[in-house]
Parts: C-alpha cells; structure tokens; sequence
C-alpha cells in the first residue's frame, strides 16, 4: 500500500461525490460553474464563465489522463485532497523557434510530502499541454489494496471549463512540438500520453 494517508476508498468516493468518467481518463464532477461570464480573448472574444471548478480522481483503474488542453483557458489551479500524481507538462514552442530547438518540459508531483519537493497545490498557466497519472510505484505498491490508492484533487479553471475549447494532443501536434523530428527523445516519452482515437 502507498505510504501517503487515503482514509476514504474509490468507489465510496464515486458515490459520495458523484463522479463521472472523464473523457481524458479518471473521474470528475463539476462542482462550480459561476453565473458571472466574460469575453475570452482566448476563444476568439467568445463568452466563457469566469470559473468553474471540478473534482478529479485517478484510480488503479482509470490511472492516467491524456494530454489535453484547453485554448480558452488562462490559468488553472490545482488543490490536492488525498493521495499523489505525477504532473508531466509541455510548453509548446514559441514561433519561429530555431531548428532544433524542443519545448519546455516539466514534470511534477502533487503529494503531501514536501520533503521530497512534492506540491499540495499546482499552478498552470494557458498555453500548457498537461497529462497527469499515478506514479508507477504508487500502482505496484497499491495492488493489495487498490480502493485506498489514488489521488483527488480539486480544480479551478479561468475562465470557465467549456468543451468546445478542449483538445487532446494528436500525434501529430506531437511532432509539430519537436519541428517534426520524429526520432527527438521527447516524442517518444510523450507519445504514450496521446489519446488514441
């Protein structure tokens, strides 16, 4: 079992909070979506709410979310209630980048140890490509008990959550991030997190 606190199991907290399967993977609810609404620059001066917020859960069995993101949102903030994930974020290119050159890539792990620079809350500014999972060790450590291995967090996005404005990494917006070098080290550990469709 992992070694961070988990006292509620999965399934009692699909119950409880009424999640529902995410289409990147994991469970989610909506649990704020504010009646204020803006015009987003980043969806062409389209309405948006100013916020919404979300539960999100990974389990052992839905342990990953696919890189996603979304074009109308600014900022996003991550809280974390209970268990750890690994954060793996891309920052694309700017134009014109020189040939050769990758984008940033950084990865992140939301969990109550601080000692081992884990993060109990994650800012991430728009533009990102963002995939989450539960780490590897956690999956194999937890395999005794999968009801008490996870992460819950909660998320507020700015402005608000619309599907319209989500987009899954396709594997060729993958190579478009490495200027098309299908042999650069980044498109092949980025290329599990491209959803399949």
């Amino acid at each position: 079992m992992p070694s961070y606190p988990y006292s509620e199991g999965n399934a009692s907290l699909i119950s409880s909070l009424k999640l529902q399967p995410h289409p990147e993977g994991g469970f989610f609810a909506e649990t704020v979506r504010t009646e204020q609404k803006i015009a987003s620059e980043f969806a062409d001066g389209k309405e948006r709410n100013l916020a919404t917020q979300i539960y999100y859960l990974l389990t052992p069995d839905s342990p990953k979310g696919k890189m996603h993101t979304d074009v109308s949102i600014a900022q996003t903030f991550h809280t974390l209630h209970a268990g750890r994930a690994l954060y793996t974020l891309v920052k694309p290119l700017p134009p014109n980048s020189p040939s050769g050159a990758e984008p940033e890539i950084k990865h992140v792990v939301m969990g109550s140890d601080s000692s081992k620079g884990e993060v109990r809350q994650l800012f991430v500014e728009g533009g990102w490509w963002k995939a989450s999972e539960l780490p590897e060790e956690d999956l194999k450590a937890g395999e005794g008990d999968k009801e008490h291995t996870g992460c819950l967090i909660s998320e507020v996005v700015v402005p608000g959550f619309d599907f319209e404005d989500h987009k899954f990494l396709s594997k060729q917006e993958l190579l478009s991030l490495f200027n098309g070098n299908e042999q650069a080290e980044g498109v092949k550990k980025l290329l599990p997190y491209v959803r399949e469709d």
